[in-house]
């Protein structure tokens, strides 16, 4: 399974980077006038940075088909990493082709907003960025109190303003705008993947589903729970291992959707039931809302669920988690009782273990083998007690530092990279 969900990421790597901007580039191969060969290096790096983004845009409507089939947090990270490469061809573009007038103006427009949203982007819209570098995480921290992540969710939508510019940009451009099939193949592009993103705005509302917060409460100094009441049928479409999109309506600053990785398995408990860190501008203000408010969240999005219950009946499950990133691992284990499976559970010394009792009762389980620790685990200690074969996976879920030093162990005592899975859970 983790085997095929890597193939199916790089498929996806190789579909957006090398095979939808082909029949463009071909368009421009067959007619672009002899008068301008000189100019299609720029024209090419240009076209390619706009298919991109246009990419970037159909992601950014985290489509349930890709996600079943490669997760979310994989598909924000495509979404990041064509921004910046698309980005660079961009800059690429407007040295090698360069433009006076209203040509200038539209092109030089979209590719400065470009620029100050990916920046933007880089601290407050991924975590993958301030996980790894401490100045960046806290620059991110100073300036949080002013830009929440409603403003945050809200200025990342330039992108579409910024992509329709282009679109006006090349339609000014006179040579290009009378090449009938590459013209016909830009409108058809543009047309698909805003029809897309319109799609996306008029039902996001509408498939999100109803709910009340049952109870909310500290669990921990810093460690929100919130149990959220729905109805049955709701509840049918969120599975263990599933993260969901919380918004509250009623409450100015909490109306924008946020991801919240779910503690238990729905159907079974019949209702959802979160573990939440109070760390930003979002879920510090969670921290006021009251029992039956109510709420609105989506569908169960990620790949933990269907990955583990695709695993042989005898093959052993690995989970390594620290911190709040365990969350998942705790639906996990409320659900799939009969899968063997070894749990590792770190987190800081000065911090407690959550769902104590569910530890207790999973501790006593004979297909349940638990190690608790405050402290980060050692290599030494890590050998000592983890199955290291061909046949188990290793799902590993905490801070990403975490998460890259447990892979790399894995990998040097012979683990391969196709048992071995985690997601970049950090927006």
């Amino acid at each position: 399974m983790i085997h095929s969900h890597r193939f199916r990421v790089n498929s996806l790597w190789l579909l957006i980077l090398f095979t939808l901007p082909l029949p463009l580039l071909f368009a421009i191969y067959q007619e672009l006038p002899s008068l301008y060969q000189g100019e299609k290096l720029g024209i090419n790096a240009g076209l390619i940075a706009y298919t991109w983004m246009l990419a970037v845009i159909y992601l950014a409507t985290k489509p349930k088909w890709l996600d079943k089939r490669i997760g979310l947090p994989d598909m924000y990270l495509v979404h990041g990493m064509l921004s910046i490469f698309a980005l660079l061809l961009a800059w690429l573009h407007k040295y090698l082709s360069p433009s006076a007038g209203w040509i200038k103006t539209s092109g030089d427009f979209s590719l400065y907003v470009f620029t100050g949203l990916i920046v933007y982007s880089l601290f407050f819209l991924g975590g993958w960025f301030t996980s790894r570098v401490k100045i960046a995480a806290f620059i991110k921290k100073s300036l949080e109190k002013i830009f929440k992540h409603e403003v945050s969710v809200w200025l990342h939508r330039l992108n579409i303003v910024a992509t329709l510019v282009v679109y006006v940009h090349v339609w000014l451009i006179d040579y290009l705008r009378t090449l009938p099939l590459f013209f016909f193949l830009l409108t058809l592009y543009t047309i698909l993947t805003f029809a897309s993103y319109a799609w996306y705005l008029l039902i996001t509302n509408r498939s999100l589903m109803p709910g009340v917060i049952k109870e909310i409460s500290f669990v921990a100094p810093t460690i929100l729970e919130v149990v959220i009441k729905a109805p049955r049928s709701s509840l049918k479409q969120v599975q263990s291992g599933d993260f969901i999109f919380l918004s509250f309506p009623q409450i100015q600053g909490l109306k924008e959707p946020h991801p919240f990785s779910v503690a238990n398995d729905p159907r079974q408990a019949g209702s959802i039931k979160l573990l939440i860190e109070t760390v930003g501008d979002y879920t510090q203000q969670l921290a006021n809302v009251t029992s039956n408010t109510p709420v609105t969240f989506s569908k169960g999005y990620g790949v933990l669920h269907d990955m583990i219950k695709k695993t042989q009946p005898a093959q052993e499950i690995v989970l390594l988690g620290g911190g709040i990133g365990v969350v998942p691992f705790f639906s996990i284990l409320s659900e799939f009782k009969e899968k063997t499976m070894y749990f590792f559970y770190s987190i800081k010394k000065e911090k407690e273990f959550l769902e104590s009792e569910l530890l207790e009762t999973w501790d006593q389980a004979q297909n349940r083998t638990l190690f608790l620790q405050k402290g980060r685990f050692t290599k030494d200690q890590l050998k000592e007690h983890v199955p290291l074969h061909e046949d188990a996976i290793y799902l590993i879920a905490g801070p990403m530092a975490m998460n890259l030093a447990y892979e790399a162990f894995l990998i040097d005592h012979g683990i391969t990279k196709e048992q071995i899975y985690y997601e970049s859970f950090s927006w």
